[in-house]
Order: C-alpha cells, then sequence, then structure tokens
C-alpha cells in the first residue's frame, strides 16, 4: 500500500518565459503549456494531484530546472558541447539559439530529499537556479 508519493517534475509543463522580462518566474499556480511534447509531464503531475484530492494520498511535487553533472547521459547539452569541443567539431545550435535554460547541478536534487520529508502535503515546489 503507497503511504506518501513525491513526484519528481519539471519546470518545463510551465512553457517558455518571455526572453524580454526576466524578473518574470515561475509560480506553483502558473498556467501549464499545451505543447505536445510537454503535455505528458503535466498530466502527470495532474494525477498525482488526483489522487491526493480523491483519495487523500499525501503527495507532493517538485518542478525543477534542468539538471546537469556526472554520468550525464552523453546526447544532452552540456556532455554534448563538450565532447563536440575537446573533438573540434561543429557545435550544435537548437532552434534559432535564442533559447535560454536554466541549469542546476544535479546535487539540488537533494533539495527532493527535503520535499520529502519537510514538504507539505499537496504542495508544488518550483526549484531554480534563477540563471
Amino acid at each position: 500500500v503507497l503511504k506518501e508519493y513525491h513526484q519528481v517534475s519539471t519546470d518545463e509543463v510551465y512553457g517558455d518565459l518571455p526572453l524580454d522580462r526576466r524578473s518574470i518566474l515561475y509560480r506553483r499556480n502558473t498556467n501549464y503549456t499545451h505543447l505536445v511534447h510537454i503535455v505528458h509531464k503535466s498530466s502527470a503531475d495532474l494525477f498525482v494531484l488526483a489522487y491526493q484530492e480523491s483519495f487523500g494520498l499525501p503527495v507532493t511535487i517538485s518542478r525543477c530546472s534542468n539538471n546537469y553533472g556526472p554520468y550525464h547521459f552523453p546526447e544532452k547539452l552540456i556532455p554534448l558541447i563538450i565532447s563536440r569541443a575537446l573533438n573540434d567539431e561543429e557545435l550544435p545550435v537548437y532552434g534559432t539559439g535564442e533559447n535560454v535554460r536554466d541549469w542546476l547541478h544535479f546535487m539540488i536534487t537533494v533539495l527532493n530529499h527535503l520535499i520529502i520529508r519537510k514538504g507539505r502535503v499537496g504542495e508544488v515546489y518550483n526549484v531554480g537556479g534563477h540563471n
């Protein structure tokens, strides 16, 4: 029997922030994006919250920015750029090259453990570097 549940989500569920307004931050009540490649992530969050509301399951959700660190999959941005630069290969530019990402070292996921232990039931925690 499941006694509690913590959903490790992503800030991607909120979509993009405008580049010309850096003071805007995601809030736990920020609307979800409806982009196809993200909807499955926001749907999972909604399922978790529905179980809390419908069955009283104690849940918490953390929505972190992108993580990086050792043993990162080689096709992910940071290890890909580093390996290509070391091999003097062309560096990829995604989309128009105007995307901005917030990155957190994987040790920040220690916060997930704190949220599990000390977080308030039903609460959504946004974890970002504000970079």
